[in-house]
């Protein structure tokens, strides 16, 4: 059976050592040298046919032991979980310590979990932050010259399908689309730009309601964790200049900055990015605010068909997240309730 030969939890972390018999994981090491075989042919046999002791000389022993390791804990790790009855967030950290054939296989498990979250009165944060009168959006004549000379510029240098002595017109705002003259665009582009507006102070409102909830509220978080998303938002960093045809080397030099410099200057939004998932999950748990599947569908599917490189898996998860903040931040929206007074 598996040991475990030392465990320590605490509100934030389980954190342990553990070892499984050679007893124990000898069944999963067939299963493993089965499926391992299958793809290995020798001369003068079929497929996985050879001599057992043949295939594992061809296979490696190490090879097989590693898998066996790999598959032993898979099988053991949700077990675990629920043994200790607690709730992981994100990946586990698992170092395999040692693995040969017939000792024990002995790794160590950190696993972060979902801490204890005393919430403050949020209706009331968000009915103060929501209810505060605000000027009313307006969009100027020249932010709407600007948003047209904008585009004459994009054409000018991007599309290279109209010249610098082009004038912004009727016969121009009529290539931009179904525009009967240049007043008309003006016109639906001041509607696109209030829209825009609108939405960008919406979102801001909405995300100021949340630091307050935030800031009223008190629970731990798991260094692990903060790491974890450190690392996460590092790697998406190089993803994006690397798509800019950009060297990580040269954007370091330009920043002035070494790469532990910038990941600790990124630990700080590490975590306020995990308290405000901690904080709108525990909202949506507490007012049972869960997309639908029908709407966990129909919101999956435009997102694949608008981004076909995604995977079904990834796309349902991230699809679902943007579902849960939209209706925690509606649900606190629709309870404000507005003082005549101010």
């Amino acid at each position: 059976m598996t040991t475990t030969n030392t465990i320590e939890k605490t509100d934030v972390l389980l954190k342990g050592t553990f070892s499984i018999s050679p007893e124990e994981y000898a069944p999963i090491k067939e299963k493993t040298f089965n499926v391992l075989a299958q793809g290995v042919t020798l001369p003068g046999f079929r497929a996985g046919k050879a001599p057992k002791q043949m295939l594992v000389d061809r296979i490696g022993e190490g090879r097989i032991m590693d898998e066996t390791a790999r598959r032993a804990i898979e099988d053991f790790y949700p077990k675990l979980i629920g043994k200790e009855g607690v709730r992981p967030v994100g990946d586990p950290r698992i170092s395999i310590t040692k693995c040969a054939a017939g000792n024990p296989i002995e790794f160590t498990v950190e696993v972060p979990l979902y801490p204890p979250i005393k919430l403050p009165d949020y209706k009331k944060i968000a009915n103060t932050i929501f209810s505060e009168k605000r000027p009313e959006t307006t969009v100027d004549e020249n932010e709407i010259d600007e948003a047209i000379l904008n585009i004459k510029k994009y054409r000018q240098e991007k599309l290279k399908d109209v010249q610098e002595e082009t004038l912004i017109d009727d016969a121009f705002a009529q290539t931009l689309g179904n525009f009967k003259n240049l007043a008309d665009l003006k016109e639906k582009m001041k509607e696109n730009l209030l829209l825009e507006k609108n939405q960008k102070e919406k979102n801001s409102v909405r995300h100021t309601a949340l630091l307050k909830i935030i800031e009223s509220s008190t629970f731990p978080i798991s260094p692990q964790l903060i790491d974890a998303e450190t690392q996460g938002m590092m790697l998406e960093l190089k993803e994006n200049t690397a798509s800019y045809g950009l060297d990580f080397k040269d954007y370091l030099s330009h920043s002035k900055k070494t790469e532990e410099e910038l990941v600790k200057d990124m630990r700080g939004s590490a975590e306020s990015h995990i308290r405000e998932e901690f904080i709108v999950h525990e909202i949506a748990e507490k007012e049972s605010l869960r997309p639908t599947k029908e709407e966990l569908d129909e919101n999956t599917k435009a997102f694949l068909e608008a981004r076909p490189n995604v995977t079904e898996h990834d796309a349902r998860r991230y699809v679902s997240e943007l579902l849960i903040h939209e209706k925690v931040y509606q649900f606190l929206e629709d309870g404000v309730v507005i003082n005549s007074n101010k």
